[in-house]
């Protein structure tokens, strides 16, 4: 469906064999192209009026009997069940879309980035041995789709995943040994940095020990115990003055209570 065409186009294919009739330049291999990019796995090249006609696209399909759609408008995606309940909405391909639609195809591929860091691939390797661009797979092999540069040497896990070759818990547990390497190199480098971190302590305390000047120490030693006697003196004359201010202040406390008493026993005569 085209928003700019105000216009839409629908088909259904034969679970068995569809063939499409048609001469140059009528939407064959749009139609073909739009189912891919309805899931995710955007082909390496399109027809030029494409990204300007605002095209939204909805592919029901089947997965163990079980009826899905998936539509996709510009970057969002959604997946709804056969009720026709949102399942999820997506706008990142590799880091939401390719999880959700492999756990839902069964798909367990898991390829390296180029960080090393083990990832579900993106779509466009769910369906890579088996679509050839006309315009583009002929020439460039294994280049059907766009982003596949986002993983390097991925051709033989390729086809070793979908020819069957290994099973899937071969991927499972090559992920985690992949994610442990990440892991023990990361380990491995906050190690490093400790260890320089530690050899520049040594060097500088060793330096600094071997650069004392012993005049300047004595120096220094000389004029903080001055200071500290200055300090003391100081104690001394606080301590003086607060044992003055409290002589004085139990001698107004007596006087006081003198005073109450004499005031006391005057009233006491009055009565």
């Amino acid at each position: 469906m085209s928003d700019l065409e105000q216009g839409a186009f629908k088909t259904t294919f034969d679970p068995k064999m569809t063939i499409i009739l048609g001469g140059n330049s009528t939407g064959k291999s749009s139609l073909i192209k739009s189912l891919y990019w309805v899931l995710g796995a955007d082909p390496a090249r399109v027809h030029e009026s494409w990204p300007n006609l605002k095209v939204t696209g909805l592919l029901e399909f089947q997965v163990d009997g079980k009826t899905y759609f998936m539509l996709r408008h510009g970057s969002v995606f959604a997946l709804f069940d056969e009720a026709r309940v949102l399942m999820g909405s997506m706008q990142k391909v590799t880091s939401q879309l390719a999880p959700s639609l492999a756990k839902l195809l069964g798909i367990n591929l898991v390829l390296p980035d180029r960080k090393g860091n083990p990832t579900t691939p993106t779509p466009a390797f769910f369906f890579l041995p088996f679509y050839v661009d006309q315009d583009v797979g002929w020439e460039r092999p294994w280049q059907s789709f766009e982003g596949l540069k986002q993983f390097a040497n991925y051709h033989r896990s390729i086809v070793s995943y979908h020819s069957g070759i290994l099973p899937d818990e071969w991927y499972a547990r090559r992920a985690e040994l992949q994610l442990m390497t990440v892991e023990k190199g990361e380990l491995q480098s906050q190690a490093t940095v400790v260890e320089r971190s530690a050899l520049a302590l040594r060097q500088s305390v060793t330096q600094d020990a071997l650069s004392i000047d012993q005049e300047a120490y004595e120096a220094a030693i000389l004029r903080l115990l001055a200071e500290l006697k200055k300090l003391r003196e100081k104690r001394a004359r606080f301590a003086a003055a607060l044992s003055d201010v409290i002589a004085q202040r139990t001698l107004l406390n007596d006087q006081f209570e003198v005073g109450r008493r004499a005031l006391k026993e005057l009233e006491n005569d009055r009565e």
